[in-house]
């Protein structure tokens, strides 16, 4: 059965110190409610980018860091499960111009799993890990689900259960003061940390491109772009509850 709805929480991570949302941290969580619409949906994979000004970036999401030599196993490990990619998903880690006009103001990189992970307890529903923080900060999956679309989520944690184990994560819930002793964090906590923050790939990297772009274009003070000046607009009436 799918993950049930109810214990999914959604929220989305917005990336730096910005005038945008008013953040003063690496990642600060917005509230699904409060973003921008985008019309992603509407048009061709990717034709949005034709609304962002085509600038140099120190950092993009085409860079050394990547790890994505593995699409193709990953492609038969999503095959043999009967699973599709999604189609803008292929197009983003098979063109190397579209992942150049996508910049990150943290770091971040592409890296896949090495093999899709079953989520325990929930029989049909795998992970892909495709985007790390450059500090392993986050972690964002492609989550999929029988009979719904594959859509994004965020972990503070690998879910992957070899890297989770590498990584020796500490147990931060409840402990014995009298006991010095740190825990090990268990596997099954990771699942009470896992956000949705896109409903689709398409979405996640049109609403990360566009935050991005505006981090750049507000700290080097560059001209914005009305894509830009519009996203700006609805997050600070949502920000101020005006419509």
């Amino acid at each position: 059965m799918p993950l049930p709805e109810e214990t999914l929480k959604r929220h989305w991570l917005t990336a730096g110190s910005s005038e945008l949302w008013g953040t003063r941290r690496s990642y600060s969580a917005i509230e699904y409610e409060r973003l921008p619409p985008l019309d992603s949906s509407l048009r061709a994979a990717f034709e949005w980018l034709s609304d962002l000004p085509d600038r140099d970036y120190f950092w993009t999401l085409e860079n050394e860091e990547n790890r994505i030599d593995g699409l193709k196993e990953v492609e038969e490990q999503i095959d043999d499960l009967g699973l599709l990619l999604p189609l803008d998903f292929l197009l983003f880690f098979t063109q190397a111009e579209l992942r150049n006009r996508v910049p990150s103001c943290t770091g971040c990189f592409l890296g896949l799993s090495e093999e899709i992970v079953p989520f325990p307890d929930a029989p049909g529903c795998h992970a892909l890990r495709f985007m790390n923080d450059s500090q392993h900060c986050v972690m964002w999956y492609l989550l999929f689900q029988p009979d719904l679309p594959p859509r994004v989520i965020s972990s503070e944690y690998f879910i992957e259960p070899d890297l989770f184990e590498e990584m020796d994560y500490e147990w931060e819930g409840e402990f014995d003061e009298d006991d010095d002793e740190i825990e090990p964090l268990p596997y099954e906590e990771i699942l009470s940390d896992i956000y949705i923050c896109a409903e689709s790939f398409g979405e996640f990297i049109h609403r990360f491109c566009i935050e991005n772009t505006i981090w750049y274009a507000l700290h080097d003070e560059l001209p914005l772009a009305q894509a830009e000046l519009d996203y700006i607009n609805a997050a600070k009436a949502s920000k101020d509850g005006t419509p």
